[in-house]
């Protein structure tokens, strides 16, 4: 039973520090920053001290004559030493140093394992979300075959409706672009909201295509850097990559007429489709 017990709270234990790994490593590195400039003060005061006790050895005599015995100096005749040269210095302190370089080097090393966990996480995270797109597409595109290409705008329309009720309009909403008709704007990707101009919009949808052929790629968050919204956690993982065909434009806005979550106001919902880049 005992036995039982600790290894069912070893597998907690484990799981807990893997599923916060990359926080305690952070974390870490935080205390590791600090530690090393503490001992980095310390390693140097230790040094300076070595070096005012070293001040008179025998190696550094170029005058006089003296006995030298254990740290001790007892002048025969009128001694003159010279000053150690920057080389030698290093090589007398540089143990001094050494707790300071470690826990340096740890705190990188935690930095460096803490954004490569990340990493692996959101990449993982990003290719499920992918994988889960594609079939959703290929289930879009077999339905259309059944039902008619008609209806299955008609449930887009109704699913961008429902998101629309099931969210709250924020209380600062901000104001991009410039045209003449002022209408709420709501992006079906990332759930932000904000008010701008169809031809706005539709101007900087041209700007981005001019964008993906110059750059070969262009990510969701520049998409939204252009627009003036808030990027997000994956929108550098996903985007469009360039076909080489200069006359072929890669990024296309499909637009959705719905109701804001008040009832009373509309508001356009903004879509588009992307891949997950290289």
């Amino acid at each position: 039973m005992n036995t039982k017990i600790i290894t069912h709270v070893t597998r907690g234990i484990i799981r807990g520090v893997t599923k916060h790994s990359p926080t305690i490593l952070t974390s870490g590195a935080a205390v590791g920053v600090v530690g090393t400039a503490v001992l980095a003060v310390k390693g140097y005061k230790r040094a300076q001290e070595k070096i005012i006790e070293h001040e008179m050895d025998s190696e550094l005599l170029i005058k006089g004559e003296a006995i030298f015995d254990e740290g001790s100096l007892q002048e025969i005749t009128p001694c003159h030493f010279r000053q150690r040269t920057k080389w030698e210095e290093v090589k007398l302190t540089w143990s001094c140093y050494l707790p300071s370089v470690f826990i340096g080097m740890a705190t990188i090393a935690a930095m460096v394992e803490a954004n490569s966990i990340n990493l692996k996480r959101n990449l993982a995270l990003a290719t499920a979300y992918s994988l889960s797109e594609e079939a959703a597409k290929e289930f879009k595109d077999k339905v259309a075959e059944t039902i008619g290409q008609r209806k299955v705008e008609k449930i887009e329309h109704e699913i961008a409706q429902d998101r629309l009720n099931q969210s709250t309009l924020p209380n600062y909403i901000p104001t991009i672009g410039y045209g003449s008709v002022l209408q709420l704007y709501r992006d079906h990707w990332s759930g932000q909201f904000f008010y701008s101009y169809t031809s706005y919009i539709e101007k900087m949808e041209h700007v981005m295509n001019n964008l993906i052929k110059k750059e070969e790629s262009a990510s969701i968050n520049d998409w939204y850097e252009l627009l003036g919204l808030q990027q997000t956690e994956f929108g550098d993982c996903f985007g469009w990559m360039y076909n080489g065909d200069p006359s072929e434009d890669i990024f296309h806005i499909r637009w959705d007429h719905c109701w804001a979550p008040d009832g009373e106001t509309h508001c356009g919902v903004v879509k588009f489709d992307a891949d997950l880049l290289p």
